[in-house]
């Protein structure tokens, strides 16, 4: 199934991946997906930005960002910050930093 979901997604596009109607033809929950900030912030976590430098980047508190970067470790299923680390570095080195990331 989780593949069905990967290659739909994938072949649908970042414009379709933006309406909200795509979520519910994909069988994707919409609260599941990471948020435009839980996103912004893996994204500078993978470029090696801390958590007081991306407070200063997003204008928000380092409690803010330690909630967000939780919620989203939350949502993508993982166990730990590290691996949250891990992943955020693979999209910074190899993504093009300017998509969405679905919780599948």
């Amino acid at each position: 199934m989780k593949v069905r979901k990967i290659f739909l997604v994938a072949s649908a596009g970042y414009g379709a991946a933006t309406h909200t109607d795509f979520y519910k033809s994909a069988g994707l929950k919409r609260y599941l997906q990471l948020s435009v900030t839980e996103n912004n912030i893996m994204l500078l976590t993978g470029q090696g930005n801390d958590t007081s430098e991306i407070s200063r980047l997003l204008h928000r508190s380092e409690r803010t960002i330690g909630t967000h970067c939780r919620n989203a470790i939350k949502k993508m299923g993982m166990e730990n910050r590290l691996e949250f680390y891990k992943y955020a570095s693979c999209l910074a080195k190899y993504g093009e930093g300017n998509g969405i990331t679905l919780c599948i």
